[in-house]
């Protein structure tokens, strides 16, 4: 019985496997640039839409270009950077019809050299109430779960604190 599930098992992991297909386009990131390679057979010009963090799947909202060249070239690389707003979030897509692609390959960024500390003691509250009996109890550390969604002002129109993001201004 178990042996039969095995195999009916591997059998639709392979059918599934099959028919999935890689995506049009691959996004990488360095620190300095976003490198897009595709493998797609494509003829003449191609272009390479950007869509902000924020952006919805509404599909009147085509985006901007940020480079267009010869498809044969099968590659292409812009500034990681546009002024303040890093693209590491972005989407980006692949001419007309393909899927968004957000940045999948993280290998040329630098890896971190040095090993995290370890904690003084595993000893620790997930919130805490008063802090003198936290340290009578020997608490080295404090978990304090903040909802970010209540921090934010949503309602008011003119906030009377806010901040920017990718180009939004957000109220406080």
């Amino acid at each position: 019985m178990l042996t039969t599930f095995r195999r009916l098992l591997l059998l639709a992991l392979t059918f599934t496997s099959a028919g999935a297909s890689e995506p049009a386009l691959r996004v990488a990131i360095t620190p300095e640039e976003v490198r897009f390679t595709w493998t797609t057979p494509r003829a003449g010009r191609v272009e390479i839409r950007e869509f902000p963090l924020h952006t919805s799947a509404d599909p009147q909202d085509r985006g901007r270009s940020v480079w267009q060249g010869d498809a044969a070239t099968s590659r292409a690389s812009i500034p990681r950077r546009e002024g303040a707003r890093d693209r590491l979030y972005a989407k980006f897509f692949l001419g007309e019809g393909s899927a968004p692609q957000h940045v999948t390959d993280f290998s040329a960024l630098p890896r971190r050299s040095h090993p995290l500390g370890a904690p003084a003691s595993k000893k620790g509250l997930n919130c805490i109430l008063d802090m003198p009996d936290a340290v009578a109890l020997g608490c080295r550390q404090v978990n304090q779960n903040i909802d970010l969604g209540s921090l934010l002002d949503w309602q008011s129109p003119a906030p009377a604190m806010s901040f920017e993001f990718e180009g939004r201004r957000f109220g406080l």
